[in-house]
């Protein structure tokens, strides 16, 4: 982590990234060939928070501590359109802002310069938009090509949010390494990540201990329980069980609240390429008070994330070819 100085002379943290990933068998890797893992923030609101006008913190303050805590992969997701998000003050898309996609541009820069990487998943509550989806899809890959924090995502849940991974192509030449989206949680085969898969693949498991603990090493591994074709590429776990300081959280989501599922999700999930931490108040963009419940899981699966993520890892040589 560094600091430096914004136009307005406050000092402001920066991560440590920069460049292109690429992918090195199962792993994630940096221009110079390092193994690198993916440390996601889930922040689903980060656009509403950089425009404004939405019940989030300061944007600059909101990052301030993403850098500080360590994580290096904003998760973040493009269409906010549900009948809730209209009835709470969350609704954001190109028919509410005609200059959407510039501010799109502005907060992948501005995670650019805070040395930050996002996972950009443009399709979400699809189902409630009335624009012309398919140009919605275009546009927001042409504002992703071609820069070097950018890891695109097709989009969040397709069973759940209107979507489908037939349905929307990435272009010919897209830079960046690619994913087919998440698909939701359960153990339904519907559940198992798209096929053919792209450069990386996302899943969820069953948000539900101890099961959750079981899974999470396995179905990262694509073995076990998991009834797909094995993937031989990065794979992460991209929405695992989120945390509040209260079950259930303010709007009545079920949450866990204890530092301790944090930290062996973290240490389970280092198996493979890495997984995003979530709560609440990150989704919404909030900064997490000091010592909260909240704080105290953040720090606790980080913490695991990093110190366990050892390579060479044996296990992975054991993966199935087919």
């Amino acid at each position: 982590m560094s600091v430096v100085l914004l136009t307005d002379g406050r000092p402001r943290k920066t991560g440590q990234e920069s460049g292109p990933l690429h992918v090195n068998g199962r792993d994630f890797a940096t221009d110079n060939g390092e193994p690198w893992q993916f440390r996601g923030w889930s922040a689903h609101y980060l656009l509403n928070c950089l425009i404004g006008g939405y019940p989030c913190d300061p944007i600059d303050a909101v990052l301030d501590q993403v850098v500080e805590y360590g994580y290096n992969t904003l998760v973040t997701v493009g269409m906010h359109a549900s009948p809730w998000k209209v009835a709470n003050g969350w609704a954001l898309t190109p028919l509410i802002r005609p200059d959407y996609f510039t501010w799109l541009g502005r907060l992948f820069d501005k995670a650019a310069d805070r040395k930050l990487r996002v996972a950009h998943a443009p399709l979400a509550d699809m189902q409630h938009y009335t624009g012309d989806k398919q140009a919605f899809w275009r546009e927001s890959c042409a504002v992703m090509h071609g820069r070097w924090n950018l890891l695109p995502r097709k989009g969040n849940e397709d069973y759940s949010n209107g979507w489908h991974p037939n349905d929307y192509q990435f272009p010919d030449g897209m830079s960046g390494l690619l994913s087919q989206g998440s698909r939701g949680e359960g153990t339904h085969p519907r559940y198992n990540p798209y096929y053919p898969y792209l450069d990386w693949v996302e899943y969820e498991v069953v948000r539900k201990a101890p099961k959750m603990f079981l899974d999470l090493p396995l179905r990262q591994m694509q073995d076990g329980d998991f009834a797909g074709p094995a993937t031989n590429r990065p794979t992460v776990n991209i929405e695992p069980m989120y945390f509040a300081d209260t079950n259930p959280d303010h709007v009545g989501d079920a949450r866990s609240t204890d530092p301790r599922v944090a930290r062996e999700m973290a240490l389970m999930m280092a198996a493979c390429a890495g997984g995003a931490f979530g709560c609440s108040l990150g989704l919404e963009c909030r900064v997490l008070p000091e010592g909260s419940i909240s704080d105290q899981c953040a720090r606790a699966f980080i913490q695991a994330l990093k110190a366990v993520f050892l390579r060479p890892l044996a296990a992975l040589d054991f993966q199935g070819d087919h």
